[in-house]
């Protein structure tokens, strides 16, 4: 089973501010709800993201929700246009995969449990 933690965070050099950097974390399976509520804006959305997904950065100012809404423009720019693209297909991947047969061969997954069904039949 794959877990995601910081530990599997990148790092991220960003490239208009020499020697700056930021670890992103992969997306998790509940990362989907976020990604999928609604938002006033798509930057707003994006925010809200980053806040789940940054889990370390070399600026002076400490690592929060606040701090991480006050990214300036370009950088936020850089985010959505570089480092978040690929996570977002990935995760869009593993999605198409996991709601696939599970197999090349076609066959069917091996149904739940009796122990997980609802105990309401």
């Amino acid at each position: 089973m794959a877990l995601v933690s910081s530990k599997h965070a990148q790092r991220y050099d960003i490239p208009h501010e020499p020697g700056e950097w930021m670890r992103i974390r992969p997306l998790k399976a509940s990362d989907q709800a976020l990604i999928q509520r609604d938002f006033p804006t798509p930057v707003d959305r994006e925010i809200a993201l980053l806040q789940e997904l940054i889990v370390e950065w070399s600026y002076e100012e400490p690592l929060s929700a606040a701090a991480i809404a006050d990214i300036d423009l370009p950088t936020l720019a850089w985010l959505d246009g570089v480092v978040l693209p690929p996570l977002l297909a990935e995760r869009t991947d593993e999605e198409k995969k996991d709601s696939s047969s599970g197999s090349n061969s076609g066959t069917p997954r091996r149904p739940r449990s009796p122990s997980l069904k609802s105990s309401n039949t």
